[in-house]
């Protein structure tokens, strides 16, 4: 069945009476996007209500499922050039990439920040920040921070910590002045 509807313009494959300006009807609905001399493309939208972008000779690419979920595979690419596997976030100009962690009541639950000044890190949950600076090369400074102040402080080429505040166990108090010269268990 194909029919252009006259007082709509709607086309209609598989179907004569189409509700869409291009409707595919069918248990399987599918249409290829075939470029000559390149890759075939299909979206699809089967029986189980999914819908799949696939490439030709690959696979699945992208799979939204009747929950409205969403599975790629491969890489993803956010606003650049893919240097790498997984998920890659690129800004570009004075803009910095950035994943946020929200919840529709609550607000942004945790984020994720990249390259600034000088950390190349900075993951934000609840108060809590999390930095990982480039401070001797490879070897960076990772620092916990609570509303800006540093907490703790990991160097990565002495293997040192430094902390401000008071850390409270189980076994006692450690201030920033108590030496141990043993393990600290807490």
């Amino acid at each position: 069945k194909f029919v252009v509807e006259q007082t709509t313009g709607y086309v209609g494959v598989g179907t004569t009476d189409p509700s869409y300006p291009i409707e595919v009807l069918n248990a399987s609905a599918e249409i290829a996007l075939n470029a000559s001399g390149g890759s075939i493309y299909r979206l699809q939208s089967d029986s189980a209500s999914n819908f799949i972008i696939r490439k030709e000779g690959v696979g699945d690419r992208l799979v939204i499922n009747s929950a409205g979920n969403s599975t790629f595979a491969g890489t993803v690419l956010i606003d650049g050039v893919s240097n790498y596997t997984g998920l890659e976030v690129k800004g570009s100009g004075s803009s910095r990439p950035q994943i946020k962690f929200s919840n529709v009541n609550q607000g942004v639950l945790g984020q994720i920040y990249g390259t600034e000044a000088n950390a190349l890190v900075t993951t934000t949950i609840a108060g809590l920040e999390y930095q990982v600076r480039n401070a001797n090369g490879a070897s960076g400074d990772h620092v916990f921070k609570s509303y800006n102040t540093a907490i703790l402080t990991l160097n990565g080429a002495s293997n040192a910590a430094t902390f401000a505040g008071t850390v409270t166990a189980a076994g006692g108090t450690m201030t920033a002045d108590t030496t141990f010269n043993s393990n600290i268990i807490l």
